[in-house]
């Protein structure tokens, strides 16, 4: 049977009622907020809230991803991990699931994701119209000036260090050692909790998680999906690496990678667009990103992306019909607009289009750069509590 709105499942702990059915468009299996009832323990945990995702039985790779998740999240370095999202409880045996039974996990309950997380004073961006590509411009709304005795962060500085902050540092670095990819890293699997104060935050969906090296073709998120994988290699840890910047750029970009924007989907490739983009981003000169060495339709798509680089507008011959700027100039234009330094060297540090040259997340942690970041946050931080408490 479907699960449905009102439907009380019986884990090996606690009840659970479904009350609201959860996700977005990137989100393909069912997931409901429940409601935590007592069962064979009859004393509630401390959160009244849990998630319980299942699948359509029908649909083998739900299945799949669903059972792959509760294998991993039965390994010690992920079930003993305060960063992952915890497991509360297991409702019926994946072993001999029906219809009537159906196999669901129940997932601690976290408030909101990265995702959905409204900037207080969002950068405008500004894109051209014409060429549907997207940039920092000349025109970005500056933030209010404050005295010079007060930092010029806002709520933006914290969450743009999330992705990368000390909250992540457990699960990629424990998924290096255990030699798994998450290969979904995406803003939607980076839950929060407490976001307007001490935040909690935690990695969540492991159902595409998999050996390096051992993941099907393009496993990766379009927007967040590293230059190697696209071109044909498969996921490895530093291909996370490279999700964590990208979600960190889109925070203040929203299509500055990915194929959203593509002006013509039909004709042109996401790999094509995509990587067209991280060229003009991350490699100018294209001679940095390995291309594909044997499958001939990604070396076209490879081809066609370095095509797009220089490829005009049909509106304005003297536009190039991917507004994309190298990302030094991106940069400089994006501390106009109020966003620290320190993040900007974070997001440099990591979207290195060679994988071979791309640091590892132990590497990134003991950089001057990150630590500069962690300094940064934690002033914002003190700063942030004296205010809330009227001391300015």
């Amino acid at each position: 049977m479907a699960l449905r709105l009102g439907t009380t499942l019986h884990g090996s702990k606690y009840s659970f009622r479904l009350v609201e059915k959860l996700g977005d468009k990137t989100v393909f299996n069912p997931v409901f907020k429940a409601e935590v009832l007592p069962g064979v323990q009859s004393i509630l945990p401390r959160d009244r809230w849990a998630v319980v995702k299942s699948a359509v039985l029908e649909n083998q790779t739900q299945v799949d991803c669903l059972v792959k998740e509760y294998k991993y999240y039965k390994k010690p370095s992920i079930e003993s991990s305060r960063n992952f999202r915890k497991l509360c409880d297991i409702i019926n045996d994946p072993i001999g699931w029906t219809a009537q039974k159906p196999f669901c996990l129940a997932f601690e309950w976290m408030d909101t994701t990265y995702a959905h997380v409204k900037l207080f004073r969002r950068v405008e961006l500004f894109g051209n119209a014409a060429q549907n590509g997207w940039y920092i411009s000349s025109k970005a709304k500056y933030w209010p000036e404050t005295d010079s005795a007060q930092p010029t962060w806002t709520e933006d500085t914290t969450l743009a260090e999330v992705p990368f902050g000390e909250h992540m540092k457990d699960p990629v670095l424990v998924a290096d050692i255990v030699k798994v990819c998450l290969a979904d890293l995406k803003p939607a699997n980076v839950l929060i909790s407490s976001v307007d104060g001490l935040s909690k935050v935690k990695i969540g969906d492991l159902g595409l998680a998999g050996p390096e090296g051992g993941n099907p073709r393009w496993v990766q998120p379009e927007a967040f999906r590293a230059p190697e994988v696209w071109t044909g290699v498969s996921c490895y840890h530093k291909a996370d690496v490279w999700s964590i910047a990208a979600m960190m750029l889109q925070r203040f970009d929203p299509n500055i990678l990915g194929n959203a924007d593509n002006i013509d989907k039909t004709r042109i490739h996401p790999m094509a667009w995509c990587l067209a983009k991280i060229i003009l981003l991350f490699d100018p000169s294209c001679n940095s990103i390995p291309p594909p060495d044997v499958d001939k339709t990604l070396q076209a798509y490879f081809k066609l992306a370095q095509n797009l680089t220089t490829t005009q507008a049909k509106e304005d011959l003297d536009e190039l019909l991917l507004q994309i700027p190298s990302f030094e100039v991106w940069a400089d234009l994006a501390m106009d607009a109020g966003i620290p330094k320190v993040v900007l060297d974070v997001i440099r540090l990591l979207a290195v289009p060679n994988p071979m040259n791309r640091p590892s997340a132990l590497q990134a942690l003991q950089s001057p750069e990150y630590k500069a970041l962690q300094k940064a946050a934690a002033a914002y931080v003190i700063y942030n509590s004296l205010l809330r408490s009227g001391i300015r």
